[in-house]
């Protein structure tokens, strides 16, 4: 039994081996066109390196089968020499087999095998070698195989390589391979296509926002480049095919290349240094430390050491900058979101190649593919997180921005508010100087014209002296106003053509006071033929007058001279004095406000410093400057150039005197303290008899303007605005003098209340105030004033206001009585075209038929008789035509009411006719000079067209009857008062009918249903009618109705026909008939009218129609036949028209 048992176990063992045998032997057949060869390797280790191949065969014979390493194609980093045997056996015949050995980072490898005639075959390849050196020149290396069919092929391989030690192996057929190759290089090619892409397009956004983050991803994308060209073999190939010593650390150096740019581009895409400056200099420190780990085994020449250490590098790299991305992305940067994902895609690749390099993992589609499918999305995921970065950051700025212009616009609101407020307050203080300065001058320029004469000199020039300081300190308050206007640009010029040598002269007037006891004059050499300059007079007469009394004050003797001359198209003026002169130093600042030549010259002269500031402002809004060309001692002069005016300039001149008063400040002459003036004033003599208001919170402000009116005009006084409106309910004056700031109701308010009750014309409105600015003036305007007049102010120019307020008023008084009496001329024309159409159609009734006819009014006179009436009577429609019916009746002295027309109907309150039996005066027919007496009974009936008429219905009795009206009690009426009587019920039944249809409301139809059906059969009842009215109309008129819809019709025929499109479409596309809503869908009713006889508008619009058959015959492809139809129907169309007309 035991000897039974080994044999059986040899006999297992046998099969064991056999079977081995088998299994390691690759069959090749021609039907199979690729080969793994990794399951039949055989693999021995030479730890020392020393075996050849004769030594290699023999421990591969001497080695058990069992104890052999088999089907291991990765062993990873190791220093030992590696030999491979392979058995292979081919079976038929083949065009070739190639060996691929697809990792193609390895050092050197060694192919040894018998051909077909027993020769021993020795290829070789590998990095360290030339290209040119390779068997075949593929990036991998390949060799080809030269295999006897007869027998088994063992093939050696000697594999020995410093860094990572792999050996895929695959046996191909040549043209398997090659296409193998081709899908190769197509996925290389979009590979490398992806990078070069994400290169250039950030290179294009580096150039136009100069961001160093894709200076940094560029360089880290050219780094992976560099390292995938090294593990994939194409830079061997293609960069160094001669100089494989560069390739030997190119894939470590390339690694720790683009770690170093990932490190660097993190710290900048994510600022780190913003967020944690100490974790920045960590990362700045590992980046330090890759890029020496990329150059330290270079120069120790020790591949291995970097072997080692890249993968472990990367991992940990990877790993510091996703938590990195994470600790930002959890403080709210919303961009590291994509960056994180990217860096998560990487560490996983960077994880399985690291494992594929110690060894770990085998050869698999993953493990060669996986950094190439790793790299390339996140290189996609960079750029999506480098889109969002700039997003971001775009949001980011302009939320800073919008929080910048917020902050700057609560500033400018703020500053806004601070210049309001002092604008205000300039307001104010200068209403409040003004206020009692008006009163103060006022009441001098009542007091002193009183007392002149009647007190003691000195006296009369202290009360001079008290004026002329009041008009001083009205004129700085003036100048502080129009500087603070200027500044803030509320001065608006009113440009014109304008006269220079009017406005030296006046300005030479005004300062010749000023002059004083110096001996100084004042001259003038604008030659009088100057042309006109374009500018704003009153501006420019300000400037002068700034410019002559700044000179008068610094000029003891001599003379200042005001020039003009034409120098091309300019106007050049210049203003020359003798005095002081200016140091050329101090030139420039004489125009700033509150400044002098020299601090002791406002101690010694005195003034605010303002008249020249002012003046070069508004200078400056000409769009001109001052030359100034003076010394010490040698006086100065002052230039500054107007625009000549043109032709166009001079023709829209306007003479606008409220206007210029509205925008000029008043400058009042300072007089010399020692020259009192005599005031008199041309105002109107005696009391026109109108009524003024006059409505201010001061008292002084009301008695001065009491003083100033009580002899011209009757006055009415108010404190406020609510005494004001009081005044106004009982009585409407002809002015109102209104003052702006005032208690309990503003001036403003009371305008307005005043306009809400009388127009502009009705109720003049002329606002006295101390508040002078631009938007007080326009803010009164647009309240309903008519003119505006800044206090203080000279009594000769309020009487001037006042008096040119009142002739407007009363020319418009003149005009609305004019338009009444037009319109009253309107109504009594229209009343009388009324009566003369009635009359007309009176006319048209009466003078038919076989009955004599008489009409009168309701006043008795005779309107029309018709021809059987005239001759029953004896005279004529034109005789009688406007006389008293009474005329008509015999012996009117004896018998005042034979004929008693009045006595007997009109005064009596009925419609029904009634007849009578009178005695007629009539002249004789044949010779019509004698008169005779005619007996006839008369029937007087009622009828209404748009007047009253009475109807008189005359005929000739045989019988003589009683003179007394007594009606005619039996007999049937003639004809024709039975017809007057039914035209008469007609106009009343259509009087009632409209009164009613006016006055069906919606709620009545909806109570009596039963009225919609009678108005339906009102409807029915109006078209018959129609139609029977219609048989009486001319012929020609019913012809030119009847080929209007004709050619409508055939219109939308045509359009129909041809277009396949609806009515609707025709209106819509040609635009000449309107189209509307109906219950929610479009419809043409205004063309629909047209189509139907019946439904034509009494007065058709013929051209509309006209102008559809023209688009027709314009704009659509028509056939022959329609289009001269079409042509036919227009041209019938068109010859009815003209006959009509």
């Amino acid at each position: 039994m035991q000897k039974i048992g080994a044999a059986l176990a040899v006999l297992l063992l046998s099969t064991l081996c056999l079977a081995q045998e088998r299994d390691a032997l690759l069959q090749l057949t021609p039907s199979t066109d690729h080969y793994q060869l990794t399951p039949y390797l055989h693999v021995l280790e030479d730890v020392q390196g020393r075996w050849g191949l004769q030594q290699a065969i023999a421990e591969f014979e001497a080695t058990p089968t069992p104890a052999l390493m088999r089907g291991i194609d990765n062993f990873g980093l190791s220093d030992s020499v590696y030999w491979i045997k392979a058995d292979v056996q081919l079976q038929g015949e083949s065009d070739g087999w190639l060996l691929e050995m697809s990792y193609p980072a390895l050092d050197r490898i060694d192919l040894f095998y018998r051909d077909g005639s027993g020769e021993l075959i020795q290829k070789t390849g590998g990095d360290t070698l030339p290209f040119s050196s390779r068997d075949l020149q593929y990036p991998t290396v390949v060799f080809s195989l030269d295999l006897s069919s007869d027998r088994v092929s063992s093939l050696y391989f000697r594999v020995a390589s410093q860094g990572s030690v792999q050996f895929p192996m695959s046996i191909w057929q040549g043209d398997a391979f090659r296409n193998s190759q081709v899908r190769n290089l197509l996925g290389l090619g979009l590979y490398y296509g992806i990078m070069f892409a994400m290169v250039f397009y950030n290179l294009f956004i580096l150039l136009s926002i100069r961001d160093r983050s894709y200076l940094y991803y560029i360089l880290y994308v050219l780094g992976i480049i560099g390292y995938q060209m090294a593990n994939d073999g194409l830079a061997h190939q293609f960069l160094w095919p001669e100089f494989p010593q560069f390739g030997t650390y190119s894939l470590t150096s390339s690694a720790c290349l683009a770690l170093v740019f990932g490190l660097l581009f993190c710290t900048s895409f994510l600022q780190v240094k913003q967020h944690s400056p100490l974790l920045h200099k960590g990362l700045l420190g590992l980046a330090v430390l890759t890029a020496l780990a990329g150059v330290a085994p270079v120069l120790l020449d020790s591949y291995t050491l970097a072997a080692i250490a890249t993968p472990a590098l990367g991992i940990f790299v990877a790993l510091v900058i996703m938590l990195t991305g994470s600790w930002i992305m959890l403080k709210g940067f919303r961009a590291a979101r994509f960056f994180m994902l990217a860096w998560v895609v990487f560490l996983i690749a960077t994880i399985e190649v690291s494992m594929q390099r110690y060894g770990l993992l085998g050869s698999n589609f993953l493990t060669e593919n996986g950094m190439y499918i790793g790299t390339a999305m996140e290189m996609l995921l960079l750029s999506l997180a480098l889109a969002d970065r700039i997003n971001t950051l775009t949001r980011d700025r302009e939320l800073a921005v919008t929080r910048l212009l917020e902050n700057n616009a609560l500033t400018i609101q703020t500053l806004e508010r601070a210049d309001s407020m002092k604008n205000e307050f300039i307001a104010n203080v200068s209403h409040e100087l003004r206020t009692p300065l008006t009163g103060m001058v006022g009441l001098l320029d009542i007091v002193i014209p009183k007392v002149e004469g009647r007190i003691e000199t000195k006296d009369m020039e202290n009360l001079a002296m008290i004026r002329s300081s009041g008009w001083r300190l009205t004129s700085l308050v003036n100048d502080i106003v129009d500087i603070s206007a200027i500044n803030r640009d509320y001065l608006r010029l009113e440009r014109k053509p304008v006269d220079i040598n009017t406005i030296v002269n006046l300005v030479l007037a005004m300062c010749q006071p000023l002059v004083g006891n110096k001996d100084l004059t004042l001259k003038s050499e604008v030659p009088a033929d100057l042309p006109l300059a374009f500018a704003d007079e009153d501006r420019i007469q300000q400037i002068i007058f700034n410019l002559v009394s700044n000179a008068v004050k610094f000029t003891f003797s001599g003379s200042i001279t005001v020039s003009a001359e034409v120098q091309g198209s300019t106007l050049l003026v210049s203003v020359r004095d003798t005095g002081m002169g200016i140091a050329k130093e101090r030139q420039e600042a004489i125009f700033e406000a509150f400044e002098h030549e020299d601090s002791t010259i406002q101690r010694e002269f005195g003034g605010s410093g303002l008249g020249l500031s002012i003046a070069n402002k508004l200078l400056h809004l000409h769009g001109s400057h001052f030359d100034v060309d003076s010394a010490p001692g040698a006086g100065a002069c002052f230039r500054f150039g107007l625009p000549l005016a043109g032709e166009a300039d001079l023709a829209t001149e306007q003479s606008s005197d409220t206007s210029r008063l509205l925008t000029l400040t008043p400058r009042p002459v300072l007089l010399p303290l020692a020259a009192p003036e005599s005031h008199t004033s041309e105002s109107p003599a005696v009391s026109t008899g109108k009524s003024i208001l006059i409505v201010d919170d001061e008292a002084i402000n009301l008695h001065v303007l009491q003083e100033y009116l009580k002899d011209h005009y009757r006055l009415l006084l108010a404190q406020d605005g609510f005494e004001a409106l009081a005044i106004l309910e009982q009585e409407q004056p002809e002015l109102v003098l209104l003052d702006l700031m005032m208690p309990r109701m503003s001036g403003y308010e009371l305008c307005r209340k005043i306009r809400e009750i009388h127009s502009p014309g009705d109720l003049p409105v002329l606002i006295l105030t101390a508040k002078n600015q631009v938007e007080d003036m326009v803010a009164s305007l647009r309240a309903g004033a008519n003119d505006y007049l800044s206090k203080p102010f000279l009594k000769d120019e309020l009487l001037a206001r006042i008096d040119k307020q009142l002739q407007l008023h009363d020319l418009i008084l003149m005009r609305d009585e004019n338009i009444r009496l037009q319109e009253q001329i309107r109504r009594y024309r229209d009343a009388e075209l009324r009566l003369h159409a009635s009359r007309q159609r009176l006319a048209s009734m009466l003078d038919v038929g076989s009955d004599a006819l008489l009409a009168v009014d309701e006043g008795g006179d005779i309107v029309f008789m018709n021809r059987l009436a005239a001759t029953l009577l004896g005279g004529n429609n034109a005789e009688l035509t406007g006389r008293p019916v009474e005329i008509l009746a015999g012996n009117q002295d004896q018998h005042p009411f034979n004929f008693p027309f009045q006595q007997t109907y009109i005064s009596e309150d009925t419609e029904a006719p009634r007849y009578f039996s009178c005695e007629l005066l009539c002249c004789a027919e044949e010779t019509g000079a004698s008169e005779s007496v005619k007996t006839l009974q008369a029937c007087i009936l009622p009828l209404d067209l748009e007047q009253e008429f009475y109807v008189i219905v005359l005929e000739q009795l045989t019988a003589r009857p009683e003179l007394a009206p007594v009606p005619v009690a039996s007999g049937e009426p003639p004809q024709m008062p039975r017809l007057i009587e039914e035209v008469t019920r007609n106009t009343q039944r259509v009087q009632l009918l409209s009164e009613l249809l006016l006055h069906i409301s919606t709620d009545t139809l909806q109570q009596q249903s039963q009225l919609l059906d009678k108005l339906a059969a009102l409807d029915v009842w109006m078209e018959d009618l129609a139609r029977v009215v219609n048989l009486n109309v001319d012929q020609g008129e019913l012809e030119f109705r009847q080929a209007l819809v004709t050619l409508m019709q055939q219109c939308v025929d045509v359009w129909q026909r041809t277009t396949q499109r609806s009515v609707l479409d025709l209106a819509e596309q040609s635009r000449i008939w309107r189209v509307s809503i109906d219950n929610g869908r479009l419809r043409a009713r205004s063309m629909e009218r047209y189509l139907n006889l019946s439904k034509l508008p009494r007065n058709p619009r013929w051209r509309e129609v006209s102008r559809t058959a023209y688009y027709l015959l314009g704009n659509l492809a028509l056939r022959q036949d329609d289009k001269e139809s079409l042509e036919t129907s227009l041209q019938r169309m068109q010859d009815l028209l003209r006959n009509q007309r």
